[in-house]
């Protein structure tokens, strides 16, 4: 962004940004680690402007602080800004590298979960490592997200350890999102039992895993079963095979 070219600002009406369960509620439980004294701007007033520029697809410190500057005060003073200016750039940085990138996620995972409505239908779960992200002998960083089919927007992430590894951090990303009636895909390494008995009896959820070689034993019966005379579920119950369907097919990779 260049000299005081107006920022895009989204439709506002549209995203709950102040009342109950919007973005400013939610920012304004998050932990301040600033000292009282000198405090210019609360903290949920540079959260939510640095939220919606992020929105608005500002990556860097900069273009943050250029966007926020642009912005009319009456949208500034819908997040708390009282004075007469928007948070500076050293304002934001400041701000941002001192809260608990952790606690900021989680909440805000949860704010954008209730964004998504009909759409978090179905949560896809996979982990990925961040491409750049390993130097010298740092490692790099392994995110394990949950991410919601079709608008692939993420809803939950968490780091995963050099230490460890996803199945362990599974629960953790989990927790914070509603699952309740949902369905939750996986791949192979996610196939597991303790995973299975926690989404459907403890969450109330539906889930599809892959069987692969990793569980030959249950690979194998899968392969084995005779899916012509399986029955169907639900309301269906008893009414024997669907000739329209054709049974399910198991993944040899």
């Amino acid at each position: 962004m260049a000299g005081k070219r107006k920022p895009v600002i989204p439709d506002l009406k549209a995203l709950p940004l102040v009342g109950q369960g919007s973005l400013v509620e939610l920012l304004l439980t998050i932990t301040d680690p600033r000292k009282r004294r000198g405090r210019r701007h609360g903290l949920q007033a540079v959260l939510g402007v640095a939220v919606l520029a992020t929105l608005c697809g500002m990556r860097s410190f900069e273009a943050i602080a250029e966007w926020v500057a642009a912005l009319p005060m009456p949208v500034l003073r819908k997040f708390g800004c009282r004075k007469a200016k928007a948070p500076s750039e050293s304002t934001i940085r400041r701000v941002l590298q001192s809260i608990n990138p952790v606690e900021l996620d989680t909440k805000l995972g949860q704010w954008i979960s209730t964004l998504e409505g009909d759409q978090l239908e179905a949560i896809a779960f996979d982990g990925k490592t961040l491409r750049g992200s390993g130097h010298g002998e740092a490692a790099a960083c392994h995110l394990l997200s949950a991410v919601v089919h079709g608008s692939g927007t993420v809803v939950a992430q968490q780091r995963v350890s050099d230490k460890t590894n996803e199945i362990t951090q599974a629960r953790a990303v989990l927790e914070p999102i509603p699952l309740e009636g949902r369905i939750v895909t996986a791949d192979a390494m996610h196939t597991q039992t303790d995973l299975a008995r926690y989404l459907v009896e403890e969450r109330g959820a539906h889930y599809i895993f892959i069987a692969k070689d990793n569980q030959p034993t249950l690979h194998e019966d899968l392969a084995s079963f005779d899916w012509e005379s399986f029955p169907p579920s639900g309301r269906n119950l008893g009414e024997g095979p669907r000739p329209d369907r054709p049974p399910p097919t198991v993944d040899h990779r």
